[in-house]
């Protein structure tokens, strides 16, 4: 009865999942990326709800993703062009984005963007919306483009440009000092100054020296009354790279999410500015997520400004993203990794995108504060998807809850790889063999899959069919788990049975089955009362599957009785590790007394 009692847990699980797509799919908005103008036609009420806003952050859950750049790129436009607007922050560093924008309408774009972006955004979308940038901000001195990482390099000559061609000699020497802190290594720094470097002197007593020669540059400036509003930018941002090495002595640390926030505060602060956001969906949130600090950022922001910043996350389910190798993506100024391209291998069967994929739309945007906290957290999806700018991993799902990190989502069911400034992206080729799996649908239109452990794979198999091209795996790896039950279930309409019998019909293929696997139907009654059920396991007669066995077909037949509300069929794959393939799944309806065909027959093949 274990597994009966575990089948009316999910019954009771996909009934909440039914409600929240029911829902989403009442209250959605489509989205329509057939061109530019159907794009921006359809993101109109999107654009409505938040025109007031003082800070609107754009998520994604992939930086390797080309859709996102496109819906990121038009709702900037129409926030920028149509809402007053004025002020973009990428996640990248702070002064590479200072050292592009001045140089934007004079030097090569293409240059600049090798140059000064991180590796994940040198593409063909990044692109189109810099050439835009370019062309508005030529005529419209008001509109802001900046970055909101830390920044190593370029920071100490735009503080010079800034200042005076003639300063004092006091403040000469603490910037040629400080040029030579921040470009060269500190064995290097010593020689030039024709010192012998201090014993035991660590990259910590380094940094150190840097932020307190930043502190006397900024004291120096004060005192010549030399200050200017960009000035005093420049050295705010100085301040902030270097501010880990004092906090070091003092016993404390500021996480990224933290320094990025204050980066984004001291520009929102700014008279009359309205920002725009572009960073990862894991930064935007509006609650810490992830190890007490990813997250950080966006709350920072939403209890800074409460509901005058609006978080909106990107997400998809399937398809291709581009990454980079590197494990450090701002480790050093040479933007020169290598962009890859694989395709989503690890979607888990209760996420949330797989939730928000039964939705009957293949794009749209969906607002949280519409709906009920405790019908989002009764449903069965749990995991969410935050992959970054390496390649995805099954440690890239987390128990996350969306709707307490966004106010709303936009979601693709199926999306694309960006595409690389030159070239084409290459795929990853040891996980060919995975992105070729994936040129099917993870599973078939209007069933779902899931169970108790997260120890299985479930997707459409075009290798193996006992007819045609196709069947559906479900494989269960981990043997250390053993009291777990993953199953692919199809709920129907009682109406064409009742007060008949219904045969459940179909072929499975199994593989080093450890536990037992087989077919299962059951009948409901109202407040989902059970009125019959069948397993192949559970009953007088023990009918399950173990062990490797070839297609072979396999039947249950179940009463209907008049009261029956809701009838649910699937396979299982229990207790242990294994594979299963199934295929030419046939649902009929026959008389009480014989299994003669009553002509109400339907066909599963999973061909389409």
């Amino acid at each position: 009865m274990k597994h009966t009692l575990f089948l009316s847990i999910l019954l009771a699980t996909t009934i909440l999942n039914a409600q929240v797509v029911k829902q989403i799919n009442k209250d959605k908005t489509d989205l329509d990326f057939t061109n530019e103008i159907t794009l921006s036609n359809s993101l109109n009420h999107l654009i409505k709800k938040v025109k007031s806003k003082k800070i609107v952050a754009i998520g994604e859950d992939t930086h390797g993703t080309s859709e996102y750049y496109k819906l990121r790129f038009e709702i900037t436009k129409k926030l920028i062009t149509e809402k007053g607007f004025n002020t973009i922050i990428l996640e990248n560093p702070y002064g590479d984005i200072e050292v592009l924008v001045t140089n934007i309408q004079k030097e090569n774009l293409d240059s600049l963007m090798t140059k000064h972006l991180l590796s994940i955004y040198q593409t063909k979308e990044m692109k189109a919306f810099l050439l835009w940038f370019k062309e508005y901000s030529a005529t419209h001195k008001d509109i802001r483009f900046k970055g909101c990482d830390d920044s190593y390099g370029q920071m100490s000559q735009l503080l010079i440009n800034e200042l005076p061609d003639k300063t004092s000699k006091d403040l000469t020497d603490l910037l040629i000092d400080f040029n030579n802190i921040y470009t060269l290594s500190k064995e290097l720094y010593f020689i030039n100054k024709n010192q012998k470097m201090p014993e035991g002197f660590s990259d910590t007593d380094y940094g150190i020296k840097a932020y307190s020669t930043i502190l006397g540059i900024e004291k120096q400036i004060e005192t010549e009354n030399l200050q200017t509003p960009k000035i005093e930018e420049y050295l705010f941002n100085l301040k902030n790279t270097f501010v880990n090495y004092k906090n070091l002595t003092e016993g404390g640390i500021q996480s990224r999410d933290e320094i990025m926030a204050d980066r984004i505060t001291y520009i929102a602060n700014k008279p009359k500015a309205k920002v725009i956001v572009w960073a990862h969906n894991a930064h935007i949130s509006k609650t810490i997520i992830i190890d007490n600090e990813i997250g950080m950022m966006g709350e920072i922001l939403k209890n800074e400004y409460e509901d005058n910043y609006y978080a909106i996350g990107l997400s998809t389910n399937e398809g291709t993203y581009s990454f980079i190798e590197n494990k450090f993506i701002n480790d050093n100024r040479i933007y020169n990794d290598e962009l890859l391209q694989d395709a989503f291998v690890f979607t888990k069967t209760n996420s949330w995108e797989q939730l928000f994929s039964e939705v009957e739309s293949d794009a749209y945007y969906f607002e949280f504060n519409k709906y009920s906290r405790i019908r989002f957290k009764n449903s069965m999806a749990k995991y969410l998807k935050l992959v970054g700018y390496n390649i995805e991993s099954d440690k890239d799902y987390y128990l996350l809850s969306p709707q307490e990190m966004f106010d709303a989502i936009i979601f693709i069911k199926e999306t694309t790889a960006t595409i690389p400034l030159f070239g084409e992206a290459k795929p990853k080729r040891e996980r060919l063999d995975l992105v070729d799996l994936r040129k099917s649908p993870i599973i078939p239109e209007k069933w779902t899959c899931g169970g108790v452990s997260e120890a299985f794979i479930m997707r459409v198999d075009s290798t193996q069919a006992y007819s045609g091209n196709k069947s559906i795996y479900i494989e269960s790896y981990d043997n250390s788990l053993i009291k777990r039950v993953g199953t692919c279930r199809k709920g129907i309409s009682v109406d064409n049975y009742l007060g008949k019998q219904i045969k459940l019909s179909g072929y499975i293929k199994s593989e080093n089955i450890t536990g037992w696997a087989g077919f299962w139907m059951r009948v409901d009654g109202k407040n989902n009362k059970v009125l019959s059920f069948d397993n192949m396991n559970d009953g007088l007669f023990d009918r399950s599957i173990k062990g490797t066995t070839d297609w072979t077909k396999y039947e249950i037949i179940l009463k209907v009785p008049k009261k029956a509300t809701h009838i649910t069929f699937g396979v299982l794959l229990a207790d242990g590790s294994g594979k299963l393939w199934f295929d030419d799944v046939t649902i009929e309806a026959v008389s009480k007394d014989s299994n003669e065909q009553d002509l109400k027959t339907v066909f599963y093949d999973f061909e389409n």
